[in-house]
C-alpha cells in the first residue's frame, strides 16, 4: 500500500532534523519527487535527487513545497535524479559492494 500511495504524490516532504532517510529513498524508487532536509544524513543519503531545505525554516520549507507542486519540470528532473539515486541502494548492489569489501578484507 506504501508504495500505491507514494507513486500517487505529487511530492514527499521529509523535514526531519536528524534521521537516516530510508523513507525518502523508497519515496524516489516510486517516482516521487523529494523535499528533505539539509539534515547530513539525509543529504548524504537522497543525494541530488531531492531538494534540501533547512528542516528548522519553516520559510524555506513552504517555499519547497510550493517549487515542487508547482514547477513540473522541477518535479520531473527530481524523479529521474531520485530514481537513479534510488538505485544506489538495490539488494543487488548492497550485495555486490558487500562482496568486494570482502574480497579486499581477505585479500589483506
Amino acid at each position: 500500500r506504501l508504495r500505491e500511495l507514494l507513486g500517487q504524490a505529487r511530492a514527499f516532504v521529509f523535514a526531519a532534523e536528524e534521521d537516516f532517510g530510508i523513507l525518502p529513498v523508497e519515496a524516489q524508487a516510486c517516482g516521487t519527487p523529494v523535499l528533505a532536509s539539509d539534515a547530513s544524513a539525509l543529504v548524504e543519503v537522497a543525494g541530488d535527487g531531492a531538494l534540501t531545505v533547512k528542516a528548522t525554516d519553516v520559510g524555506e520549507l513552504s517555499a519547497g513545497m510550493a517549487r515542487i507542486l508547482h514547477d513540473e519540470g522541477l518535479r520531473g528532473e527530481l524523479r529521474e535524479r531520485g530514481l537513479a539515486n534510488a538505485a544506489r541502494f538495490s539488494w543487488s548492489a548492497t550485495a555486490k559492494r558487500t562482496a568486494a569489501v570482502y574480497r579486499r578484507a581477505l585479500a589483506a
